[in-house]
């Protein structure tokens, strides 16, 4: 499956979800759910699962954490420390790599659900099941159209990582949501902008519509603010129409160049540059080792920033005012 195939649906009034740090998992990033409103629709999958993976830090040992069916027919939680799975045919549950049922609040565990029988999951909401809202983080969601033995949970466990223990192939894989990063890596990620989960042609409410994603791939750990998009020089990422830039705004952006600044004209992010009231931070051709931050309004204005090298990062941070 591609990544075109999944939408969500952010329903955060409060503009929670937040990344925070955890410490406990290989990426150190979460969302943070309020208990009172926040959700992560993600719908209908199209899926048949046996299996479901993720981390949660509850903030109480009562939860509900999200439901695969509507009005939460079939859904994962706990209730006085102990793991719920509603509506799971004759589940085997998991906690920490191990066979288990306890949840433990305000603690870090990696939560497994198996079982035989399929569950279609066709209404999918994380942070939620029905109208209880969860408070607590979750975070690295995934579904397998396979039951995962013992063997494959404690593999899983052991290095979170990794999204497919020994004797699962990529298409068994059926959904993974990350909810921490900012990148597709065009296989299973959906885009995440601002706190929002979105696939290529999703959109969050009150978030900015993600029109088109082109052949972008994963890439390691930038300094450890995250992974991040790999770019040829002919992909990109089209957020398409946002508001105009004629007031004060400010940029900021974590860049490594891969060929000389200055040896092409590389736009890095722009707003319909020609338009007025729009912007463009971009490396300008003949100016080496320079990089531009040009905005429209009735006349061009130019600002340079200069002495950038080559596989070198650099984080830009540009104030408008």
């Amino acid at each position: 499956m591609t990544a075109s195939a999944w939408t969500g649906t952010d329903r955060m009034p409060d503009s929670s979800p937040v990344g925070t740090n955890t410490g406990a998992l290989y990426t150190g990033r979460a969302l943070d759910f309020d208990g009172v409103n926040d959700t992560v629709d993600i719908g209908d999958t199209g899926q048949t699962i046996k299996s479901l993976v993720f981390y949660v830090n509850p903030d109480t040992n009562t939860e509900k954490f999200l439901e695969l069916q509507a009005s939460g027919a079939v859904d994962v939680g706990c209730s006085a420390g102990s793991l719920t799975t509603t509506g799971w045919t004759s589940p085997t549950t998991y906690v920490d790599g191990a066979a288990g049922s306890t949840i433990t609040a305000g603690t870090w565990q990696q939560v497994v659900i198996t079982s035989a029988t399929g569950i279609s999951a066709n209404a999918v909401s994380l942070g939620k099941s029905n109208a209880t809202y969860y408070a607590g983080q979750m975070t690295d969601v995934r579904m397998y159209s396979v039951e995962l033995s013992a063997a494959q949970v404690a593999e899983l466990y052991a290095n979170p990582e990794s999204a497919l223990p020994t004797g699962v192939s990529s298409g068994e894989l059926v959904g993974w949501w990350k909810l921490h990063e900012a990148y597709d890596d065009a296989t299973y990620e959906n885009i995440h902008w601002n706190s929002a989960v979105l696939s290529p042609i999703g959109r969050a409410n009150g978030a900015t519509q993600v029109t088109s994603v082109n052949s972008l791939t994963r890439q390691p750990a930038l300094k450890g603010i995250g992974e991040r998009l790999y770019f040829t020089g002919s992909n990109y990422v089209d957020i398409g129409t946002t508001t105009n830039y004629g007031q004060k705004v400010t940029f900021s952006a974590w860049i490594l160049p891969n060929r000389p600044i200055g040896s092409d004209r590389d736009g890095i992010i722009a707003s319909q540059y020609w338009s007025a009231n729009n912007f463009s931070l971009h490396q300008h051709s003949g100016n080496v080792g320079d990089i531009f931050f040009t905005i429209k309004n009735d006349n061009y204005v130019d600002w340079r920033i200069t002495n950038f090298s080559t596989n070198t990062i650099y984080h830009l941070c540009l104030v408008y005012d």
